[in-house]
């Protein structure tokens, strides 16, 4: 039987290669087909791990997020991937969305096999995660429901729908029971940072990831700035994006010692760094749909506790393990902050680390996603 895995984005390491690691062992013809562009590096390039025999889709460039070309981009590779499908036939699908364009692929090809079976893998929402506001999300409706339409298209012909989160699945009220929640992974872990934690007299602040118009860069300079009243603080950044020069010279106005190391692709290198901090953080501008995050698990996976303001999924599991603080209160978490003792910081970390690893590490996801594929096979 044929299986074939589809991603316009670049989740192999994170999500998708446990998907083929599974069929393949059960001995099924797997495929995977994906774009030669990385969304990321904003460049034409492979992952060296891919399997030789994936199906490398040629698509157009673009270089801004927020932009028509993406748009473009995204269609030529729905476009190509229904030619794929039509002329391959495979009997199993696992389509990651987004992009979502594919939705509507997938409801075009049960239509043309409707005994082949799909499992969609909801890994982000759009338009609903868009940093805009409440006017031109009004202005935007025609073409914000037809682009969700294009998703939704896909929860008609799946036999199984994977969620990244539990919000996700609010957020959009899907009401079906033919899902289960596939928490995030992180392969690598770096439990011996518990024991090198000695101080918490200057506190360290890591922010990872793109540095974009969806992040609150002014809510993390408030906390920092208040939090170096009283104490001596330290921000460094990981990450590119439209907004980089913005967060460095907000953060250095303050007088906050910043190290901005810009985009970091080595593992190692950026785990030293996440490692050598105290607090990661997560805190995003109000109005998103954002359940978790992949930075979140570069700070636990390193046993770094994070400073968070995502509701829902992440919400819960930080104060279910004591693995960092909500931030409700912009005071009180200062607060907390500069009266922490090394035993109760030393906790959170502990904290941190425990829900890495109870949630989010790899051999608990491949647990999971085996459960759930053994069911559904």
């Amino acid at each position: 039987m044929k299986v074939f895995i589809i991603s316009y984005y670049r989740w192999w390491n994170i999500r998708q290669k446990y998907f083929y690691e599974y069929y393949i062992n059960n001995g099924y013809d797997v495929k995977f087909i994906t774009s030669d562009y990385d969304h990321i590096k904003k460049e034409y390039s492979f992952e060296n791990n891919i399997p030789k025999n994936s199906i490398k889709v040629h698509v157009p460039k673009y270089t801004n997020n927020l932009s028509f070309k993406r748009i473009i981009s995204n269609y030529v590779f729905y476009k190509e991937v229904k030619k794929i499908l039509y002329k391959n036939c495979p009997d199993i699908i696992i389509c990651l969305i987004p992009s979502n364009f594919l939705g509507k692929a997938l409801y075009k090809y049960n239509k043309y096999k409707n005994d082949a079976k799909i499992i969609t893998d909801i890994i982000d929402l759009w338009p609903e995660s868009m940093p805009i506001n409440k006017l031109s999300k009004a202005l935007l409706f025609f073409p914000f429901y037809i682009w969700k339409r294009y998703r939704n298209f896909a929860f008609k012909s799946s036999n199984l729908v994977l969620f990244e989160c539990d919000y996700f699945r609010k957020i959009i009220n899907y009401k079906k029971n033919n899902y289960k929640i596939l928490y995030l992974q992180k392969m690598n872990s770096n439990v011996e940072r518990l024991e090198k934690v000695q101080s918490i007299k200057k506190i360290s602040f890591i922010y990872l990831g793109s540095i974009n118009d969806i992040i609150d860069i002014n809510l993390m300079i408030k906390l920092l700035d208040k939090i170096s009243k009283k104490i001596e603080v330290e921000l460094k950044i990981i990450g590119k994006g439209k907004k980089e020069n913005y967060f460095v010279n907000v953060a250095k106005s303050k007088g906050i010692n910043t190290i901005f190391y810009g985009p970091i692709f080595d593992d190692k290198i950026k785990n030293d760094i996440v490692s050598s901090c105290h607090f990661g953080l997560n805190l995003y501008k109000n109005g998103l749909a954002i359940g978790l995050t992949t930075k979140s698990m570069d700070y636990l996976s390193n046993s770094v506790p994070i400073i968070n303001n995502i509701k829902e999924d992440t919400f819960y599991l930080i104060e279910k393990y004591n693995a960092g603080l909500n931030l409700n209160d912009i005071d009180e978490v200062a607060e907390i902050i500069t009266n922490l003792t090394l035993n109760d910081y030393k906790k959170m970390c502990a904290g941190a680390y425990d829900l890495y690893d109870k949630e989010f590490s790899e051999n608990v996801f491949k647990k999971k996603l085996f459960k759930i594929l053994d069911e559904f096979s």
